[in-house]
C-alpha cells in the first residue's frame, strides 16, 4: 500500500513538475503579449498625432503644385522658343545637305584620281619586281661562277703540285 502511495505520489510529482513548467511558459507568453500590446498602443499613439502632420503636409504640397504650375508655364514659353530655334536649324541643316552634296562630288574625283594612280602604281612595282627577278638571277650566276673559280684554283694548286712531285721525281729516276 505504501508503494502504491509512493508511485501515486510520484507520479503527481511528475504531473506538477509538468504544470509549473507549463505555467512558466504562459508566463513568458503573457509578458511578450504585454510587450506587444505596449508596442502597439505606442503606434496608436503616433498615429493619432499622424493627422495633424498630414494637414502640414498637404498645406505644404498645395504650395508645391503652385510653384510647379508656374515651372510648367515658364517650361512651355521656353519650348515656343525651342521650337523657333529648331527651325533655324533645319533651315541650316538643308544647307548644310547642299555642301556635303557638293563634297560628294569632290570625293568622287578624289577616289578616281586614286583609282587612276593605283593603276600607275600596279604596273610600276611589276616593273620593279621584274628588275628584281633579273638581279636575283644574276646574283645567283655569279655565286655559281664563284664557286666554279674557287674549285678551278683549288684544283690548279693541286695540278701544280702534282707536276713538281712528278718532276722531282724524274729528277730521282735521272740521277
Amino acid at each position: 500500500m505504501e508503494e502504491l502511495i509512493k508511485q501515486l505520489m510520484g507520479q503527481m510529482n511528475k504531473r506538477f513538475d509538468k504544470l509549473e513548467q507549463e505555467t512558466g511558459q504562459m508566463n513568458k507568453r503573457f509578458d511578450r503579449l504585454e510587450q506587444e500590446t505596449g508596442q502597439m498602443n505606442k503606434r496608436f499613439d503616433k498615429l493619432e498625432q499622424e493627422p495633424g502632420q498630414m494637414n502640414k503636409r498637404f498645406d505644404k504640397l498645395e504650395q508645391e503644385t503652385g510653384q510647379m504650375n508656374k515651372r510648367f508655364d515658364r517650361l512651355e514659353q521656353e519650348t515656343g522658343q525651342m521650337n523657333k530655334r529648331f527651325d533655324k536649324l533645319e533651315q541650316e541643316t538643308g544647307q548644310m545637305n547642299k555642301r556635303f552634296d557638293k563634297l560628294d562630288q569632290s570625293l568622287e574625283a578624289v577616289k578616281q584620281e586614286i583609282v587612276n594612280n593605283q593603276t600607275e602604281n600596279r604596273s610600276y612595282f611589276k616593273h620593279i619586281e621584274t628588275k628584281l627577278e633579273q638581279q636575283r638571277t644574276f646574283e645567283l650566276v655569279s655565286d655559281e661562277l664563284r664557286g666554279i673559280k674557287i674549285d678551278i684554283e683549288y684544283l690548279s694548286e693541286k695540278t701544280g703540285k702534282h707536276d713538281k712531285q712528278i718532276n722531282n721525281l724524274s729528277k730521282r729516276i735521272q740521277a
